[in-house]
């Protein structure tokens, strides 16, 4: 006789076996016929790559806004900041690109003479390589300070547009994020947590227009569904 424990473990392992399994009884009482049903075949899901593109743009969209509707933002607020971020990052673009130019542009008259030695099976000249090198190196340091100016500049123009709760209800989603544990101290101040919440949610997200955008949309239609809506009084009367 099964105990109840391994009863339960075998009636497990029959479920998981992906067959239905049905008792007949038989004429004259004697031993049950078990006869088995294949179970049906799952549905392949087949998505073509702007169909899976989309798909993951509308998922990372309602995960990167879990962080911005805390703040309630009306839609004079969300025109503003789009028009600030807007601004901030074709400005930021610009810079970026004339740096990269600056700094790489001195290779293309090097670049196939390299090309063909390297293609070739020979290796990369000493001096192309340590100039080369250098190059990287300053991109990334010089970088790093646009994106520091970027930060600041949009952290302070934003603040004007957000409400005082607003701003502190940005800095303690920052806070309490656990992406964000251990980047600060104890002794850290409201204003460097919001500093870090405008870099970390509406900085480096390349889809953070078209998000605030939707969010936009989305609030004018709500608005616009509720004032032409009936109010009580309308609704009385054209009752009578």
């Amino acid at each position: 006789m099964l105990t109840g424990k391994i009863l339960l473990v075998a009636s497990l392992m029959v479920l998981g076996s992906g067959t239905a399994l049905a008792q007949q009884p038989t004429t004259g009482g004697g031993a049950t016929q078990v006869t088995s049903k294949p179970a049906p075949a799952p549905t392949s899901v087949g998505l073509t790559l702007v169909q899976r593109y989309l798909l993951m743009n509308d998922i990372n969209d309602i995960d990167r806004s879990r962080n911005i509707t805390p703040l309630h933002l009306t839609p004079d607020q969300l025109k503003r900041v789009i028009a600030i971020l807007e601004q901030l990052t074709a400005d930021y673009e610009r810079k970026v690109a004339m740096l990269t130019d600056k700094l790489f542009s001195p290779f293309m008259s090097d670049l196939k003479t390299v090309k063909t030695r390297v293609y070739g099976g020979g290796t990369i000249p000493k001096d192309f390589d340590a100039r080369l090198k250098h190059a990287m190196d300053t991109l990334v340091a010089d970088r790093k300070q646009l994106n520091l100016g970027n930060i600041a500049s949009a952290s302070n123009a934003i603040a004007n547009v957000l409400t005082p709760a607003q701003i502190a209800t940005a800095a303690n989603l920052a806070k309490n994020s656990p992406a964000n544990e251990g980047l600060y101290s104890d002794s850290t101040t409201q204003a460097q947590w919001y500093h870090l919440y405008v870099g970390k949610v509406f900085l480096s997200y390349p889809r953070i227009v078209p998000l605030l955008q939707a969010m936009l949309k989305a609030q004018t239609s709500t608005a616009a569904a509720a004032s032409n809506a009936p109010t009580s009084d309308q609704s009385a009367s054209s009752g009578k």
